[in-house]
């Protein structure tokens, strides 16, 4: 479990390390150690040939060919996006490297689905005990800023005041806030598989949403979107109505260990910086009726809002996806504008389509299972909501290797099924 474990958080989080490079490639030489020890190093060879893997590949390489089309035929030449591309195909790989080195006991597990579930979030987990460890001492997060990108921990010190940024992790902000909140309805789905509602599950539950507060108010959509499903999915009304008083309880209790135990100057910290910040969209909605008070909720949407696109741009785009300067070209941020002003409607369906077609063996994988498909939706529906605030879709190498790794564990289950039903 260990390794496991430490394989996924450097695999995930792909961080610097000092003297010694990106996390990542270290996740990879390991796995890579650990195959050759074992003898399996020609197994992960004849993987990637594999219709599921190899299909994963095939599909990112023509994203990555398809960008660059886009960019050629509006004469634009520029090429970031294709690069971001390229990166999220060596989370394609990467994952694979990594997945096929785990110590996939299944002991207790009952598949790999639910293991990997488990193991991914305990990584969550861990990384939330960092990051409250950095928020509460500076000595702790003096440490941790050495296992982040510069221009990273440069933002949170210039910005978020000690709010944001505490993470050991190469991404501090929206697609770090967008994956825990993602990790929160695995959390909940793991509740719902258990059919028991522990302390110990809730706590994890509440460790995770810790975790996406110190990320970004992304992260609230996870949870927000979690109980939703929960609501929907098929199980008594008894046990959901348990597990949000059992829920509401253990927060309660939370906030009453943190009232004991906190010193009172990060309390203060706590209510006059981190609440306002992490609930202004709450809490400007009901001081005044209205959300005009929450500034980056209004500048989001004003963006959609003001955008100026061309006839051009909404069929093909651009090809531009930063400018010279370095910004975001037409300074937009919000993930669907990216999108279309970068290679238009067509290029956006093709990246909607990415996504639903790596999906399609969990889908069939699901057929009679009312829960398993809910869940897919759900994680999908959130998916396409949270890239409404930036370009996350079929793109975000951060987010997409946790999906990665879950959708291997599904093929895995899907070929252990298929082989004991020819037996």
């Amino acid at each position: 479990m260990l390794f496991n474990i430490t394989l996924l958080f450097l695999l995930i989080f792909s961080f610097p390390i000092p003297h010694m490079g990106n996390s990542v490639y270290v996740a990879i030489a390991l796995a890579i150690i650990k195959l050759m020890y074992k003898g399996r190093l020609g197994k992960l060879l004849v993987m990637f040939r594999k219709g599921f893997v190899c299909q994963l590949i095939m599909l990112t390489i023509g994203l990555i060919l398809l960008s660059m089309l886009f960019t050629i035929v509006n004469g634009a030449f520029e090429y970031s996006r294709t690069f971001a591309l390229v990166s999220l195909l060596v989370g394609v790989i990467s994952s694979i490297i990594v997945y096929s080195s785990l110590n996939m006991n299944l002991t207790g597990e009952g598949s790999p689905v639910k293991l990997m579930e488990k193991l991914i979030v305990y990584v969550f987990v861990v990384q939330s005990v960092i990051s409250i460890a950095s928020f509460v001492s500076p000595a702790f997060r003096a440490v941790i800023s050495n296992f982040q990108f510069d221009e990273e921990a440069n933002i949170a010190d210039q910005y978020y005041n000690g709010i944001r940024g505490l993470a050991m992790s190469g991404r501090l902000y929206y697609e770090y806030a967008a994956t825990c909140g993602l990790v929160t309805i695995f959390q909940i789905k793991r509740i719902l598989n258990e059919n028991s509602i522990s302390i110990s599950s809730l706590a994890i539950l509440l460790l995770i949403v810790i975790c996406g507060f110190f990320a970004g108010r992304t992260a609230l959509l996870g949870l927000g979107l979690g109980l939703v499903f929960l609501m929907l999915a098929k199980t008594s009304v008894k046990f959901k109505m348990h597990f949000l008083l059992k829920f509401i309880l253990i927060i309660i209790a939370g906030i009453g260990l943190i009232l004991i135990i906190v010193p009172s100057e990060i309390l203060d910290f706590i209510n006059q910086h981190l609440i306002p910040w992490l609930f202004d969209l709450f809490l400007k909605y009901f001081d005044t009726g209205s959300t005009d008070g929450s500034v980056s909720f209004n500048r989001l949407n004003e963006m959609y809002d003001e955008v100026v696109i061309t006839g051009r741009e909404w069929i093909i785009g651009s090809g531009m996806y930063t400018e010279p300067s370095g910004r975001y070209y037409g300074h937009v941020d919000a993930g669907y504008l990216r999108q279309i002003l970068y290679w238009g409607l067509i290029g956006t369906f093709i990246s909607v389509m990415y996504t639903l077609k790596i999906f399609k063996l969990s889908w069939k994988a699901a057929k009679g299972i009312y829960n398993q498909r809910l869940f897919i939706l759900a994680i999908l529906t959130y998916t396409f909501v949270v890239h409404y605030k930036g370009d996350l879709l079929s793109v975000c190498r951060f987010y997409y290797v946790v999906i990665f790794l879950y959708l291997l564990s599904i093929w895995q289950t899907y070929r252990q099924n298929k082989l004991h039903s020819l037996n």
